[in-house]
């Protein structure tokens, strides 16, 4: 019997791709849904130009966080005068707003 951890995903949840074989490497991705391919989870992407992308790994992917909760967490690290944390949160939210 095999055991899966599932990141919780719901259907327009902007992902990031993280696999470096990937030729779609760092490009931004709308979660479609999950299908199985021989009891395997299959994880069915698309792209903002409506292609479809699927992964068969959660290590392929990596979920981008909503603008609002790295905003409130900016300025936490301003608060607590984290400069590298506040310098890695900057650049989420500046990757996150792209297109």
């Amino acid at each position: 019997m095999f055991l899966y951890f599932f990141t919780k995903l719901n259907e327009g949840d902007l992902c990031k791709i993280s696999s470096l074989s990937n030729p779609l490497y760092e490009h931004k991705v709308r979660f479609k849904q999950i299908d199985y391919f021989m009891q395997a989870p299959c994880f069915i992407f698309e792209t903002l130009d409506k292609e479809r992308v699927v992964l068969y790994c959660e290590s392929h992917f990596e979920t981008l966080p909503y603008k609002k909760s790295l905003e409130f967490l900016i300025d936490l690290a301003l608060h607590t005068r984290d400069k590298e944390w506040f310098d890695e949160l900057a650049y989420k939210l500046n990757f996150e707003s792209q297109p």
